[in-house]
């Protein structure tokens, strides 16, 4: 991800923390990764509720890419607290977002899909700095 931010003339940098993976363009960013998972969805994991400002969830197909930028304020609305990864007592810290590539949610769609609306998200963060 960070190699992708300084390929579109981005700022980043590492975070420094353990809270989030990234600042770009000012922004305190987690990434996440998938792949397309046997049962047809991707699976973003081991979403926490830290101290970071979006998380980006990043996946790749073997001929294409899908990105989206996600406010925590959305993931608090529909993922964090919602859609434990684990049940247990452990229940509670970590969460997923789990969908089709060709059915994301609805509430996903102004947040990317396509990587290069994902981007110009990232970079209208620059342009406000």
């Amino acid at each position: 991800m960070e190699g992708l931010c300084k390929a579109m003339g981005l700022d980043v940098k590492s975070s420094g923390d353990s809270e989030a993976d990234l600042i770009i363009a000012g922004r305190r960013v987690e990434v996440k990764f998938s792949t397309l998972w046997e049962s047809g969805h991707y699976k973003f994991q081991q979403i926490r509720d830290q101290n970071y400002e979006f998380v980006v969830c990043l996946d790749v197909l073997p001929f294409d890419v899908h990105c989206w930028v996600i406010s925590k304020e959305l993931l608090r609305q529909y993922v964090i607290g919602h859609t434990p990864q684990h049940t247990g007592k452990r229940g509670t810290d970590t969460f997923w977002l789990s969908f089709k590539p060709t059915s994301p949610p609805e509430w996903l769609e102004a947040c990317g899909g396509r990587l290069a609306k994902a981007c110009e998200i990232m970079r209208e963060w620059q342009a406000k700095r």
